[in-house]
């Protein structure tokens, strides 16, 4: 899994931290890497990737796909790595428009799906989405 989130404003820019990682077989996430940078690109999200990927090769691990939260950056580094992309159902099911649960991507593309090909209610959709 690689993924970015902002953590403070320097100069009114804003700051985000890159990390990658593997979860295990209990569903814990384990970081292995990490980097600051100013913006979430395919040139820092490339690096994450293709960092990550030798670490797992060095220890005898055969890498083939990697978590993808919507983001093209990250999209752009596993195509360039050749990994197949796996959605992350925790982005997937939140709610849209809400806290983190933007347009883009996969977010919130399982509500989107219910309300808009199942014709659901937002009621019921919330009760779905929220199980």
């Amino acid at each position: 899994m690689c993924d970015f989130f902002k953590v403070t404003y320097v100069d009114g820019q804003p700051w985000l931290v890159g990390h990658a990682g593997v979860d295990d077989f209990n569903h814990h996430y384990w970081g292995v890497l990490f980097i600051i940078c100013k913006s979430e690109n395919e040139e820092f999200a490339s690096k994450l990737i293709h960092h990550m990927t030798d670490k797992l090769k060095h220890h005898g691990g055969t890498p083939k796909k990697g978590l993808v939260d919507g983001g093209p950056a990250i999209k752009a580094a596993l195509d360039k790595e050749g990994l197949d992309r796996r959605p992350d159902w925790s982005h997937m099911i939140r709610l849209p428009l809400s806290r983190g649960g933007g347009k883009r991507g996969v977010k919130g593309s399982l509500p989107r799906y219910l309300l808009t090909n199942m014709k659901m209610s937002h009621k019921e959709m919330s009760k779905v989405s929220t199980l």
